[in-house]
């Protein structure tokens, strides 16, 4: 069983066709004869505002969260009463609908559907291939979660760098202050930052304005950027803090490592609010342990929601539940970022902040 709601009224007025031959692809001379139709997955969170932009151009069905086991069928259910579908999106703040995009649960909205959008930044738990393959953009919703997640980024970095954290500790035990902590000044010390994207230069441009030195390492030099681009191994030597900030795939699992905490700094200081396989947890207790690591701030973890015992209990990490994004106005703000992306495709044929690139588009 799952519940079904429909967030809207059916009685439409008439309405100027939106999908006019001057701005004709696809998408618009597929759905000149007729309104797209918008599946929401979970809670729709979405401001008056953003919703009433999509309900002027589009039907939009909403399907309530169901138990994982049952969201394919759900879905499928969902098709056969009141699709096909042409465009679908997951709105949701903690509820565990649908977590994962690929043919596991999408199969039935396949080959109709030609967008889907997810809210946040993150991707890896999507199949871009399988999306691609049936000829749909998938697009993410990086600019709100981007802001909150710098800021949250910065929040770490100042409170590990000054060893706030440990002092905390030793506070909240009746201690006083702990005269081991090594609380740096960060006016002047090297902050290198792995994956200089959107959040990334956010975090530089305020941190270089509180005085640090910037240095960062992508694939290639950002265009425009005023930061210095160096090597991986260049930035671990240099670094007096290491912020990482790249993508989770296959290349950047474990992206550091013992070798890489062997080329860094003694003494330097971790960051990681990326995603948590990207750092080899093990490897951090180890580095910990032998003092080649001063201290570190996580956000995310490698088998989350486990925290490594040896992380936990390390009066030297701070440990934050993967929350830095997570702001009382989050939910509504993504959810209108999620609308705003299907608004733009239905008017386009293409959404704001697309992944991939499918044929024929």
């Amino acid at each position: 069983m799952f519940t079904l709601s429909i967030d809207l009224d059916f009685s439409y007025l008439p309405i100027s066709n939106p999908f006019s031959t001057s701005q004709s692809t696809p998408m618009t001379r597929t759905l000149c004869s007729r309104r797209p139709r918008v599946l929401i997955l979970g809670r729709n969170l979405a401001d008056k505002t953003a919703v009433e932009e999509l309900e002027r151009i589009a039907d939009v069905y909403n399907l309530l969260p169901v138990p994982e086991d049952k969201v394919r069928q759900a879905i499928a259910d969902k098709v056969e009463s009141d699709g096909p579908f042409d465009a679908v999106t997951a709105l949701f703040s903690s509820d565990p609908f649908p977590w994962k995009f690929g043919p596991e649960q999408f199969a039935s909205l396949a080959p109709h559907t030609k967008l889907y959008v997810r809210p946040g930044a993150g991707f890896d738990s999507v199949d871009v291939d399988w999306i691609t393959s049936t000829g749909a953009y998938f697009a993410n919703c990086p600019e709100e979660v981007g802001v909150r997640t710098a800021d949250g980024a910065l929040s770490l970095i100042l409170t590990i760098a000054r060893g706030l954290n440990t002092q905390y500790l030793s506070a909240r035990a009746g201690n006083w202050r702990d005269p081991s902590v090594k609380a740096l000044n960060w006016r002047g010390k090297t902050l290198g930052i792995f994956g200089l994207g959107n959040i990334g230069t956010q975090v530089a441009n305020s941190a270089s304005a509180l005085g640090f030195k910037i240095i960062y390492n992508n694939r290639s030099v950002v265009r425009g950027s005023r930061y210095e681009w160096v090597s991986k191994e260049d930035l671990l030597k240099r670094a007096d803090i290491i912020l990482v900030l790249v993508p989770l795939t296959e290349a950047t699992r474990h992206f550091i490592d013992e070798k890489a905490f062997a080329q860094a700094k003694d003494g330097v200081i971790l960051v990681n609010v990326a995603r948590g396989p990207v750092v080899n947890e093990q490897h951090l207790v180890d580095a910990l342990e032998s003092g080649k690591v001063l201290r570190a701030a996580l956000d995310v973890f490698e088998r989350e929601p486990e925290i490594h015992p040896k992380l936990r209990e390390n009066k030297n990490v701070y440990v934050t539940p993967h929350v830095l994004a997570a702001t009382e106005d989050i939910s509504e703000v993504s959810a209108n970022e999620a609308l705003r992306n299907i608004v733009q495709f239905f008017k386009t044929g293409r959404p704001n902040t697309p992944i991939n690139e499918p044929k024929g588009h």
